[in-house]
């Protein structure tokens, strides 16, 4: 459970209140909407405004305890989605494209996110080949992958290059970038946004959390 659960659990049950009575304070009317979002809060540390601005007199502690909390949660969860992202992460290259975001989200998940629309998969022996050799083959699949898409990459525009990302640990700097026809191009930005390991989120307990919080104002 995340600190942000703790904290809403510890207090529960130091101050006698049900789940039920809860969601009420909290100012929700339809209070099997309001027991949903309480879940999420405390097993995922899901968060949106309304519970964050009403949670602190709902529960009767300070602002700064519910603000301190969803820190660390948010700490917690950025630690979980490192690990799973470590673990699954095998060399790809990332397509540097015009848009950093797409420009219908909708669309864009549910065809496949950015894992579908901005990565290519690398086979899980290119890092054995030496240099020149390694080189080569990203250079025949950038200006395959090129040809095939005419320059355009699904929901974010006109491809700008790409970008080699050979270990998980590498600091942006370190990655090497190509153009379009598969050379070393250094005038390309070796940085980029991205979503999360899949995309757009991981399933824990047959439900699926976002990487990142939806909830900005703490």
């Amino acid at each position: 459970m995340y600190q942000i659960g703790e904290l809403i659990t510890k207090t529960l049950k130091e101050k006698n209140i049900g789940r039920y009575e809860l969601v009420k304070r909290v100012g929700y009317k339809n209070t099997g909407k309001g027991l949903n979002k309480l879940d999420d809060l405390i097993r995922y540390g899901i968060c949106n405004e309304f519970i964050y601005t009403n949670l602190p007199a709902a529960l009767d502690i300070p602002e700064i305890d519910v603000k301190e909390a969803m820190i660390l949660t948010q700490e917690e969860i950025k630690k979980e989605r490192q690990t799973i992202e470590k673990k699954c992460f095998k060399p790809h290259l990332v397509i540097k494209t015009e848009n950093e975001r797409p420009n219908s989200i909708t669309m864009a998940v549910i065809t496949g996110g950015f894992k579908a629309h901005r990565t290519i998969p690398l086979a899980d022996d290119i890092l054995d080949h030496k240099y020149d050799e390694k080189l080569k083959i990203i250079k025949d699949i950038i200006k395959n992958h090129y040809k095939r898409k005419n320059g355009i990459s699904a929901f974010f525009g006109k491809i700008l290059g790409y970008i080699f990302c050979e270990d998980y640990d590498e600091p942006p700097d370190r990655r090497l970038t190509f153009n379009t026809e598969g050379e070393i191009d250094n005038s390309i930005s070796n940085k980029f946004y991205r979503p999360g390991p899949d995309g757009e989120g991981i399933f824990i307990g047959g439900r699926r959390v976002p990487f990142i919080i939806p909830f900005k104002n703490i």
